[in-house]
């Protein structure tokens, strides 16, 4: 079973596949030793996770999730950009419909290197999100100033619920 996981966590991004139109594609080095898993409190359903390449943006970062079988568990997805260059700051936030959607990716991504990035980066670090839900997140997003952000690009992924 552990040699199926590891199988799985490797195809989610091919080594030859880009991290986006245009990009160089990621460095996909071995994946390091898992390490202790954080300690989750109960009823987590938005995770942060660190260490992401900066070639993410949401999109790709949704791309990455469906693709390891979360397509249609999480509401809300974002990854903060930089304005001046539209690549992702290293970091970004799920929210899944259920806990145990949210354990599973913990499982399956913290502490290895799943998406690229590489030794520069360090292993994905994945934690509860301080702001936890679908609603409190897009609350977030409700004042003027994020508002007026119009490239897609920069925004957060929010599905129809």
């Amino acid at each position: 079973a552990e040699g199926a996981q590891a199988k799985r966590r490797d195809a989610i991004l091919s080594p030859s596949e880009p991290c986006s139109p245009g990009s160089v594609a990621c460095d996909w080095p071995a994946h390091r030793s898992r390490g202790v898993l954080p300690v989750r409190p109960a009823n987590v359903t938005t995770v942060m996770i660190r260490n992401l390449p900066t070639c993410f943006v949401t999109q790709t970062l949704v791309e990455a999730l469906c693709r390891s079988g979360f397509a249609g568990q999480f509401d809300f997805c974002y990854v903060p950009c930089n304005f001046a260059n539209c690549e992702g700051k290293g970091f970004g936030f799920v929210n899944f419909m259920s806990c145990s959607s949210a354990d599973r990716l913990i499982q399956m991504w913290h502490g290895l290197h799943p998406l690229g990035g590489g030794a520069l980066l360090g292993p994905l670090n994945i934690s509860a999100a301080e702001v936890q839900g679908r609603a409190a997140n897009v609350q977030e997003w409700a004042g003027p100033h994020k508002r007026r952000i119009r490239n897609p690009v920069m925004r957060p992924f929010v599905a129809d619920v």
